[in-house]
């Protein structure tokens, strides 16, 4: 079941496997090039890669510090002064329980998160299989312009296009963003074949409250679109899911293995359809994958 998963929040590593020791030849990695958006030219470059904001290691900060966390973490901010009274007490008195204090704290942080995380992931339309899918970074070569580090990272108003045949990644990359934003970030996550959610949008009885949920996630990811049943009213719910969801800064990432202008065929309202996806992508960093099918 998948609400049992368990992981160890603290650990990226637990998001997405790294496979350090398997080496691939350039010419067979998957090339990806990266496009930001005008007002965020260099967001992703090393040179602006963002300071860590998670728990430091015991090693680099006091138990001031370690305590100052947990009461975030734990929306405990009223008992924080208390508590350090409590622990500089026992210090003074050569008491040593404040390391187990603290270490009890983490301990509450950790299963804090392992519930949220199953929340989110009952949550999120993600089966069991994509939750193990296991990323190598070998496999890939991106542009200088982008930190690998970083991949699986978008701040709350951040959109993301992949571009590219079948078989280079995307859906794999994809699955990177929506693992950290619900291990890490502990946002929503909605992730959804575009032509299984556009069916399911015709049905008057599921669609009002599966409009309203992918409308609201923090993260929104419509994989392979491009081959949608047409029919009257799809280019409709289409604008008010992609035009909602910019209005609202929240993040969307939309991935096909078709040309933009290709889509236009699968929607009623080819103008309407065309002004949604250009405000998006003008929007969105653009991430454009080519080379040899991985499945193959």
């Amino acid at each position: 079941m998948m609400n049992n998963l368990e992981f160890n929040p603290s650990s990226t590593s637990d998001c997405i496997s790294y496979a350090e020791n398997s080496q691939v030849a350039d010419e067979s990695k998957i090339r990806v090039t990266v496009r930001a958006p005008k007002n965020k030219a260099s967001a992703y470059s090393p040179s602006a890669k963002s300071e860590s904001k998670g728990m430091s290691s015991k090693e680099t900060v006091t138990l001031h510090d370690r305590l100052s966390n947990v009461c975030a973490e734990l929306n405990w901010r009223c008992y924080e002064h208390s508590l350090q009274l409590y622990l500089e007490e026992g210090q003074e008195q050569s008491l040593n329980y404040a390391e187990n204090v603290i270490d009890a704290l983490e301990h509450a942080v950790m299963l804090k998160r392992v519930a949220r995380a199953n929340r989110l992931i009952k949550q999120s339309g993600l089966s069991e299989a994509q939750l193990e899918t296991n990323y190598n970074p070998n496999l890939f070569s991106f542009s200088d312009n982008f930190d690998p580090q970083r991949l699986g990272e978008l701040e709350h108003d951040e959109n993301l296009f992949i571009r590219g045949e079948p078989g280079v990644g995307k859906t794999l990359t994809a699955l990177q963003y929506a693992k950290r934003a619900i291990y890490e970030k502990g946002y929503s996550i909605y992730f959804a074949y575009s032509t299984e959610l556009f069916a399911l949008l015709r049905d008057p009885i599921r669609a009002p409250d599966l409009l309203n949920k992918v409308k609201n996630v923090r993260l929104l990811i419509l994989d392979d679109v491009g081959h949608e049943d047409i029919y009257e009213g799809n280019t409709n719910a289409f604008y008010n899911i992609v035009a909602y969801r910019l209005n609202k800064q929240k993040s969307t990432i939309i991935t096909s293995g078709t040309a933009v202008e290709q889509w236009a065929s699968r929607f009623d309202d080819r103008k309407l359809f065309e002004s949604t996806v250009t405000r998006f992508v003008s929007k969105a960093y653009l991430m454009h994958m080519t080379g040899r099918n991985l499945y193959l």
